[in-house]
């Protein structure tokens, strides 16, 4: 014999025992991932075991062209049929990704039915056999004239099936739909049509829900007609059902992305209540009046962003012929905030049987001022009145107040003067907000155009008073800054400190003011090293002019801190924190929030060192004193306890750090009371958690939420935008994906002004 190579080294039975389980292994995670609807791909399997690729590859191509019953249509009419069970099948419905149906009959009760047969290939899937259950348990629950009748479940032979009532024609409300979008006009007495039967399926889903059913897949296709048009539901194969073994994890990814409710499509791990079917409803109901989607894209991803992001049109600058209380009605089911939309079914039904009846409906519009808050907290870079409105706010805001605090902290200047400069802000406000002319060609007016005019104007205001003209860029500043520019930002904030230093020196008031808002400004966007030489000298300054323990000389003292934290100088940050601490505590208490802030900075500090018990103990400490003096839901009391659930990462206590982050996203899931940016925060933290464990499917949708929402409220080169970039740079690193991980990669390519997180 030939002297043998490593590659043909002889296996032992118990290799080749252990082969056989991989193989095993990875054909039940694919038959699993495949009956929970998802898309797989098929070499994704062939490559996981490369030297057995072979026979994975035989196995999984065998599978996948099993069927489990084969009705043609020459079979059956030459008299053939095909027998399950108590049921002789006559030919098929309709097929879809999960299952396919049949015209049965069912032997011994004599009536026609309709088999949902699930094919055999996924009954090897766990995931997807208990799917097929759970939706004849939820149909079976059901006795409604709006609901498809469910008459019994079973498994023959190894083919799982489940026989209903059969609905005449098969038509859907989708089939309905493209019938209308077909038509050059629509017919005399649509809309009433559309109201009549979207309120019918709202009773039918009161009635599931009274039972313990939440559908969570209401769409047109879920809906067929009878002969007669009455609506009958069905397909509740991802329904929810009360008292029943949890088929997915809460908050997972569940529905048909254009139909799905924000709370579906953030993948938000709290319970899905039954707004979410309003939610879906309500889409329904919109795509039947407009005969166009809401929420539309290219891809799933970009669906779920308008989804959670945007606002759906009014129905009636679609169509001008909706009637106004329909859009209304059609609207509030659509809120994005669950509490805002109906409190149910029911209330949805009554409100459609009033416009109906020709009374009052109680859903009201949305005001004027409720769409510019909107507008401007989901996508604040683009608005036209209302972003004109928002930059007239912050410049009122921060300007004015300013020119009366300076009149009354500096006595040298003259009221003459005041009142010159008051007048000169007033006429720069009046020059740059009427500019504009928002709607002049048809056109909408963004903020970032009015604020890109007020540079230009500053630029070449002769008139200006420097004191002013350095506040007025410091208030630009801080708008470009909100609304995620960062290098526009920049430029105007060293534009205010550089002005104000020329005019009236390095040590009066109003420069080292504008000195400590860029400091602060520049650790924000990750420089710390020109934060700290600056910060310095802003410290140094108001020590001598204002004392140790004024406020604002610990707020530099603060940023100080912070600089050389990101620096990884700890243990000088460490020195300036003791002192910043015991100051803190010395004038203003131990309880008081800028001393908690303080200890926050310290406790961060430990967890920044490694020092993880010390730093629990101390987040601990923090979390019961925040919430003493500022309730549980706040803002920084919240912030405490998702770095305790930092802290616990570092431990390497996974269970408890999932724990806590998910009652951290659940606190924040409802009304914006808090920072904007802290609900994307907690995402991304959220995300590096699942990520330490391997947990990619749901580290993903966490770390993609996180990126959209600080990419729209801080701009794509802020850091913690950057920072999503690299975790899911790592996923797909992680997860043996270079396609996925570079198109991510691309995206942290170029300009940075951030620099490293």
């Amino acid at each position: 014999m030939g002297e043998r190579t490593d590659g043909d080294e002889e296996r032992s039975p118990d290799e080749a025992s252990g082969d056989s389980e991989d193989v095993e292994a990875l054909v039940r995670e694919y038959l699993n991932r495949r009956g929970s609807g998802e898309e797989v791909d098929f070499e994704e399997y062939t490559r996981k075991l490369p030297e057995l690729e072979s026979e994975l590859r035989g196995v999984l191509d065998r599978i996948g062209r099993e069927l489990l019953v084969r009705p043609d249509a020459e079979t059956v009419a030459d008299g053939e049929s095909l027998i399950l069970g108590d049921f002789r099948i006559l030919g098929r419905i309709g097929a879809g990704g999960m299952a396919s149906v049949y015209e049965a009959e069912q032997v011994s009760l004599n009536r026609r039915v309709a088999l949902k047969v699930l094919p055999s290939h996924l009954s090897f899937s766990d995931e997807a056999v208990m799917s097929f259950r759970r939706e004849a348990e939820a149909g079976g629950r059901q006795a409604h004239p709006g609901i498809v009748s469910v008459y019994a479940a079973g498994e023959h032979e190894g083919a799982h099936y489940i026989a209903q009532e059969l609905v005449e024609g098969g038509r859907t409300l989708a089939g309905m739909l493209e019938e209308q979008r077909a038509r050059e006009t629509l017919p005399t007495g649509y809309f009433r049509e559309v109201a009549r039967l979207v309120r019918e399926v709202a009773l039918a889903l009161q009635h599931a829900h009274d039972s313990g059913v939440i559908h969570r897949d209401v769409k047109p296709s879920n809906i067929l007609l009878t002969p007669e048009d009455r609506p009958r539901l069905t397909d509740f194969g991802l329904a929810k059902v009360e008292g029943a073994m949890a088929l997915s994890r809460t908050g997972d990814f569940t529905g048909t992305p254009y139909y799905m409710s924000p709370e579906q499509a953030m993948s938000r791990r709290v319970p899905i209540t039954a707004s979410t079917d309003i939610f879906s409803l309500g889409v329904t109901c919109y795509e039947l009046l407009t005969l166009e989607r809401p929420f539309d894209g290219e891809s799933s991803h970009e669906v779920l962003t308008k989804v959670v992001f945007h606002e759906p049109r009014d129905p009636r600058r679609v169509n001008p012929r909706v009637p106004r209380d329909l859009a209304i009605i059609c609207l509030k089911a659509m809120e994005k905030r669950p509490e805002k939309r109906y409190a149910d079914m029911a209330s949805f039904a009554d409100d459609l049987g009033r416009f109906l009846d020709g009374e009052t409906i109680l859903a009201h519009p949305v005001g004027a001022g409720a769409r510019l808050w909107r507008r401007v907290r989901r996508n604040p870079a683009v608005s036209s009145l209302g972003g004109l409105a928002f930059l007239l706010l912050i410049l009122v805001v921060f300007v004015l107040p300013w020119v009366v605090l300076k009149a009354e902290r500096d006595q040298r200047l003259a009221v003459e003067a005041e009142s010159r400069k008051s007048q000169a802000v007033i006429g720069f406000l009046q020059t740059i907000l009427s500019s504009p002319r928002p709607g002049a060609k048809g056109r909408e007016v963004r903020v970032v155009e009015v604020l890109e005019r007020a540079a230009r104007e500053i630029d070449s205001w002769e008139a200006a008073d420097p004191e002013v003209e350095a506040v007025l860029r410091s208030t630009i500043a801080r708008t470009y800054a909100a609304l995620g520019h960062a290098p526009e930002a920049l430029e105007q904030y060293r534009a205010a400190h550089e002005r104000s230093r020329r005019a009236v020196g390095e040590r009066d008031p109003g420069t080292i003011y504008h000195g400590q808002c860029l400091a602060i400004f520049l650790n924000q966007i990750g420089r710390p090293g020109e934060a700290e030489t600056l910060g310095r000298e802003v410290y140094q300054a108001q020590r001598e002019a204002l004392g140790a323990d004024h406020p604002d000389t610990l707020k530099s003292l603060a940023t100080l801190v912070d600089a050389l934290r990101a620096q990884g100088r700890l243990p000088e940050a460490e020195t300036l924190i003791d002192e910043l601490l015991e100051r803190r505590r010395r004038v203003l208490g131990g309880e008081d929030p800028k001393t908690l802030g303080t200890l926050q900075l310290f406790a961060s500090l430990r967890l920044q060192q490694g020092r993880h018990e010390e730093a629990e103990r101390l987040f601990r400490e923090l979390i019961d004193s925040r919430t003493r003096v500022l309730g549980a839901d706040h803002h920084d009391t919240i912030l405490s306890r998702s770095h305790l659930a930092r802290v616990l990462v570092g431990q390497r206590r996974y269970p408890e750090a999932r724990r806590l982050y998910e009652e951290l996203l659940e606190t924040t899931a409802g009304p914006p009371e808090h920072d904007p940016s802290l609900l994307p925060l907690l995402r991304l933290r959220y995300g590096q958690c699942l990520l330490e464990q391997k947990d990619y499917p749901a580290a993903e949708p966490q770390l993609l939420a996180a990126h959209e929402q600080f990419r729209r409220s801080h701009g794509t080169e802020h850091r913690h935008t950057r920072s999503t970039l690299r975790q899911l740079v790592r996923l797909h690193v992680e997860q043996e994906q270079p396609e996925q991980a570079e198109e991510y990669r691309v995206l942290l390519t170029g300009s940075d002004v951030t620099g490293k997180e």
